[in-house]
């Protein structure tokens, strides 16, 4: 008997560029879960890319997140992120919930350190803190290259971007990277300082961030938060807006401040973190719906290639809004070590990247390699010059005379002008030239290169409501039937 690898799918979708929704609901403080789960059901059915559920916030016995988190896996199939804290647990009991939650499939944590207990009842509650997040981040870590080499558990961090001192929390959080975190989520952004911090923290860390968005209620709610609630604050523009307002004003501006927020952050974050004030689950929905129309929102992908740019000024330029790079290692300034170019920029980076898989443009020494740095982010092109299909042969192009032989188009002085390459035989190149499983090189070919235009949501896999545009292949890739919108337009 061997454990299965799973797909992490809510890292997945970071990894592609998607701009994710992760909402948080709170366990309740009894046994009583039937409103929690109606709750997280609605949540699935809205689409939410992950929950997130709190370890007893401010110290107050709930339901406990963790089991909570393998109930909803086992029976709705959600990506869950249950929060760990270091207050409650020593070591022993935290390796064995961490055991736990592996074996039941729950792969993403997000460790914190915890609330203090309460002073007043510190004589009978003991806190634990065997270590900080930092150390139970780096714990996990080395957990992740024994015992969880399978399937890794990914580590999630906390962000107070409304700390009074941003520089300590900056510096704690590139600890947090170093010792293992993968990715963020910050407290509720309320404030232009909160925006400003979120800026710094975009630009300063190698992490993914996913911006923090709380509704506020009313006017009553929106004191008590910025003023008795750690790491919250709330600006005072929103704190007028809410004076005199009855419940249901206080509810549309609830949603209309949530979604403003969300533009605000939209350029510096990888994705939302939404928390449910009062168990709210149908406001929530309210918001993610309005949201949804932000992510969708279709912008212009800026890609760089065919450049002579050099490392510096293409970190400027991914920094300034390029996110992807066209025909990498082709007509772009190479890696070299003293010269590191385009090509370095792109390896340091999270920008999305096209990759010419003829077995001519690129070495296929390169192909694992690549798919190791970008993994979802590296996209299968062709190159393919309108001498596709056609014989060897003297053909045109913009003008220029190209001369097609073997499996490249040159131009009369030898300059190679592009290449014949059908992508299924791309994907086969790289299938049989590489230890890439063959799902990934179809994703390379399909659904990577959608998410890099913003088009996932219709196009690149096989799932109800988008676009029925298949091809059907034999072993060896060659294609059968090609169905475009569920017609079938070509039957080999």
């Amino acid at each position: 008997y061997s454990v299965e690898t799973r797909e992490n799918r809510f890292k997945n979708k970071l990894e592609k560029g998607e701009k994710v929704i992760a909402v948080e609901l709170d366990s309740p403080l009894t046994s009583d879960i039937t409103k929690f789960m109606a709750g997280a059901k609605m949540l699935k059915e809205k689409g939410i890319d992950i929950m997130t559920i709190a370890d007893c916030p401010i110290a107050k016995a709930r339901v406990d997140s963790s089991l909570l988190a393998c109930k909803l896996k086992r029976e709705m199939d959600m990506d869950i992120l249950p929060h760990i804290t270091c207050r409650d647990r020593n070591i022993n009991a935290t390796k064995a919930l961490l055991l736990g939650l592996n074996a039941e499939g729950v792969d993403n944590v997000l460790v914190v350190t915890g609330d203090p207990i309460p002073t007043a009842e510190r004589s009978e509650i003991k806190s634990v803190f065997n270590f900080n997040s930092r150390m139970l981040a780096k714990y996990i870590s080395n957990l992740n290259e024994t015992i969880f080499d399978v399937n890794n558990m990914t580590i999630y961090g906390a962000l107070n971007v409304n700390a009074r001192n941003f520089d300590v929390q900056l510096k704690l959080a590139k600890e947090k990277e170093e010792n293992g975190m993968y990715a963020f989520l910050t407290q509720p952004v309320m404030t232009e300082e909160g925006l400003e911090n979120l800026k710094r923290a975009k630009k300063e860390l190698k992490g993914k961030i996913l911006g923090g968005i709380i509704p506020v209620l009313n006017y009553r709610n929106a004191c008590f938060m910025d003023s008795e609630i750690a790491g919250i604050k709330v600006d005072r523009r929103i704190l007028e807006l809410y004076k005199d307002k009855t419940a249901e004003e206080g509810r549309v501006l609830a949603v209309r401040t949530s979604v403003e927020i969300a533009k605000a952050i939209k350029d510096y974050c990888d994705g939302y973190y939404l928390m449910t004030p009062f168990v709210k689950t149908d406001l929530m929905c309210e918001i993610i719906d309005e949201i949804r129309k932000i992510k969708n929102e279709t912008d212009v992908v800026i890609s760089m290639g065919h450049t002579s740019a050099d490392y510096n000024c293409a970190m400027d330029a991914i920094k300034n809004g390029v996110s992807h790079a066209t025909h990498l290692f082709n007509a772009m300034t190479p890696l070299a070590h003293r010269a590191p170019g385009v090509v370095t920029a792109v390896f340091n980076s999270d920008v999305s990247c096209e990759l010419i898989v003829d077995t001519f443009h690129v070495s296929t020494a390169f192909y694992d390699m690549l798919f190791k740095l970008k993994g979802r982010k590296l996209c299968f092109i062709t190159d393919c010059l309108p001498a596709g299909g056609l014989p060897y042969g003297e053909y045109t192009l913009g003008g220029q005379k190209i001369i097609y032989k073997d499996i490249v188009c040159r131009l009369e002085d030898g300059t190679v002008a592009g290449s014949v390459l059908p992508l299924n035989r791309g994907v086969w190149n790289v299938y049989t030239n590489s230890q890439i499983p063959l799902w990934e090189c179809v994703n390379c070919a399909s659904l990577n290169p959608a998410a890099t235009i913003g088009i996932a949501d219709k196009k690149g896999s096989l799932e109800v409501g988008k676009d029925a545009d298949i091809i059907i292949c034999d072993e060896e890739f060659n294609v059968l039937n090609t169905i475009i919108k569920g017609e079938i337009k070509y039957e080999s």
